[in-house]
Formats: structure tokens, sequence, C-alpha cells
């Protein structure tokens, strides 16, 4: 019994070494942990903090894309951007079109204030950098200030999905 344990964990060390070695695009884990339901058009993800935002950035920025799951927006957010404190737009980071937001981001008829980019050499500058198809960002207030090199907007920098409802001050 002593010895099929030591071969079964032996293998276990070689199983999570390998792992390690996968290139990290190659291992999709939703890494949204947001409040709220199961990010379904019934159940959907919450956002109503600056951090919200940013763990959906990460996420995304991350290889993450929400095809089909749905995101909310509760409340006023202020971003409290500054040239100290810019945002990450949510896709297309570092010019990757492949990072791109699929999903649904309903913005409730809230406003995101104080959204701050100042990065005049980057492609894809905005609250969400890359919208893919099948995206939808819809009832959405951005206030704030953003300049970058080409596909730069305050919601959205590139459009393959949809946007409604939305404004930029």
């Amino acid at each position: 019994m002593k010895k099929t344990a030591k071969r079964f964990t032996g293998w276990m060390v070689i199983l999570a070494m390998l792992i390690t070695l996968l290139p990290t695009g190659m291992i999709t884990v939703s890494a949204y942990s947001g409040s709220g339901g199961d990010g379904t058009s019934e159940s959907p993800y919450l956002i109503s903090t600056a951090d919200d935002l940013r763990e959906l950035a990460a996420a995304v920025n991350g290889g993450e894309s929400f095809s089909g799951e749905y995101f909310e927006v509760t409340q006023d957010i202020d971003l409290e951007g500054s040239e100290q404190n810019q945002w990450t737009p949510i896709g297309g980071y570092g010019a990757n079109t492949s990072l791109q937001f699929r999903g649904t981001f309903d913005g409730g008829g809230y406003e995101i204030s104080g959204l701050y980019i100042n990065n005049r050499s980057a492609l894809y500058q905005g609250l969400f950098g890359y919208l893919g198809e099948g995206a939808v960002v819809q009832n959405l207030g951005v206030s704030g200030s953003v300049a970058g090199y080409y596909h730069v907007g305050g919601v959205v920098g590139e459009n393959h999905g949809t946007v409604s409802g939305c404004y930029n001050t």
C-alpha cells in the first residue's frame, strides 16, 4: 500500500511540474470572482467598485473573453484616475487583439467617472480597449480623459460588437 501511495505522489509531482511548463495562454480558468450571480442574463456578475472593474480587466487581459456571460453595474463608480493611477483598458492589452471582451456589460444607466489614460504610443485605449464579435456594452456613461495612439475612445477603443445607450464626456 505504501509503495502505491509513493508512486501516485510521484506521478502527481511530475504532472504538476509539466503543467507549469505550459504557456499560460493554454490554461483557461474563469478569473472573475466578483459578486452577484453566475454570469447568466438572469443572474449577472455585479460590478459595484473600481476593484471589480480592475478584476474584470485583469481577467480579460489574461485571456478570458467572457463570451456569453453577463455583467451589470450596480452604482456609479469613480476610478479616481490620475497620472499615477492610470486605467488599464479591458481587452487589447499591449495591442494584443486576441484579448477581447465578448460578453455583455450593462451599465444600468450608471456612470464610471475618473477614467484616466495617458499613453500616446498605445493602441486600443478606452474603458474597453477591444470589444470582440458578440460583445455588448449598453446603458453606460463614462467620464474622464483618454489619450492614445490609435483606436482610442472613452467607452471603447476598437469595437467589433454592439455599443448602445452609452455616452462619454
